[in-house]
């Protein structure tokens, strides 16, 4: 048997790459989606270092759109504490956007090892 891979979980560590294109404006967007057992799941979205975090609540089978503040994007060569964390207490998928007017990125996150 082959290792089966899921992207359903409790905890996710999310990172946005610097969008590069000078003076274009662009928008960090994350999309968690329940698949909980209970009808209601409470989402958390923080930063690592503070400064910006953000509850929801989501109806199981739905999914709801997360602005992020643009200030959390990676830069440079250097370590750095700018991840995003997304929680909940039930199985949620967790999929991100960075777009504008002229390049867009989307990704999808496996759970946080722990």
């Amino acid at each position: 048997m082959g290792c089966r891979m899921t992207n359903l979980g409790r905890s996710f560590a999310v990172a946005f790459i610097n969008n590069v294109v000078e003076n274009s404006t662009y928008q960090l967007e994350i999309y968690p989606t329940s698949f909980a057992r209970q009808p209601l799941v409470d989402v958390r979205v923080r930063l690592t270092d503070g400064g910006w975090d953000e509850s929801v609540r989501l109806a199981s089978g739905r999914s709801v759109m997360v602005d992020v503040p643009t200030g959390v994007e990676l830069t440079g060569t250097g370590m750095s504490r700018k991840a995003v964390l997304v929680t909940t207490g039930d199985d949620e998928e967790v999929e991100t956007a960075s777009r504008s007017p002229s390049s867009s990125s989307y990704h999808c996150y496996h759970q946080k090892s722990k």
